[in-house]
């Protein structure tokens, strides 16, 4: 009997410790992640959308792709510098508006504001 339970206690610890695993796998996995680069969830745009639907998300389309996607996503699109030359913008802030660096005709970097 007593052989029966030292097995039961191995086995309940070897079980907890693969929940515990399981745990912290899921937790790095998820807390790892790639942003979701789907459109926003809201249709009241405001500053967490730029979270939902961030910028870095726009990097490696071509400027047409990238326009489109701010589009369908309900953002403004600007260019801001394009092949080096930087383009005179307006100094408003705007949530609204994804403003994006290009080289190339693909965008190398992506900002809200």
């Amino acid at each position: 009997m007593k052989n029966k339970i030292k097995k039961t206690e191995k086995y309940r610890a070897v079980a907890s410790l693969l929940v515990a695993l399981v745990v912290l796998l899921v937790t790095f996995f998820w807390f790892s992640r790639t942003p979701d680069c789907g459109p926003p969830h809201s249709s009241t745009l405001q500053a967490q959308n730029a979270e939902q639907y961030p910028a870095p998300c726009y990097e490696g389309l071509t400027d047409q792709e990238a326009k489109e996607k701010a589009k369908n996503a309900g953002f403004n699109y600007r260019v801001v510098e394009a092949d080096g030359e930087a383009r005179v913008i307006t100094s408003d802030y705007s949530v609204r508006r994804v403003n994006v660096t290009l080289s190339e005709g693909k965008v190398v970097k992506a900002e809200f504001y």
